[in-house]
């Protein structure tokens, strides 16, 4: 009788170790999938942000002297956004290092003061981008 409580005792174990590594292999895959659907979400807002930013200094460098828009980036505030040759760089921490995305311009001569309340006015054939 002790020799069968024994065996039972063994199989118990074996099949309880076996339940909990297919319970932490789960979460495992849980945690992994939010971890990449965030940092998706956070991609996808960021370039959003960049190309509406782009889409007002492209509008604005196309139309005549004297053009001007208004920006409003209040959603960007966890954004570093800037202007680098002709686009629009918006990067944020990621882990250990940062995350960029992009959006064309169709000028190199864009004039950024940064800000999340722009206003973009074409004056002498620059753009500039100055907080309002």
């Amino acid at each position: 009788m002790c020799y069968r409580r024994a065996q039972i005792s063994i199989e118990f174990l074996i099949i309880a170790f076996f339940v909990l590594a297919i319970i932490l292999s789960l979460f495992t895959i849980y945690v992994n999938m939010r971890n990449a659907w965030a940092s998706g979400h956070d991609e996808r807002q960021a370039q959003i942000i960049a190309d509406r930013l782009a889409d007002a200094i492209n509008a604005v460098e196309q139309g005549i002297e004297g053009s001007e828009a208004f920006v409003h980036l209040e959603d960007a505030d966890w954004l570093e956004l800037g202007v680098r040759g002709r686009s629009v760089r918006a990067a944020w921490p990621y882990a250990e290092g940062k995350r960029e995305v992009s959006a064309p311009l169709l000028t190199d001569q864009v004039d950024f003061a940064g800000g999340k309340f722009l206003h973009v006015q074409k004056q002498d054939g620059k753009v500039i981008v100055r907080p309002v």
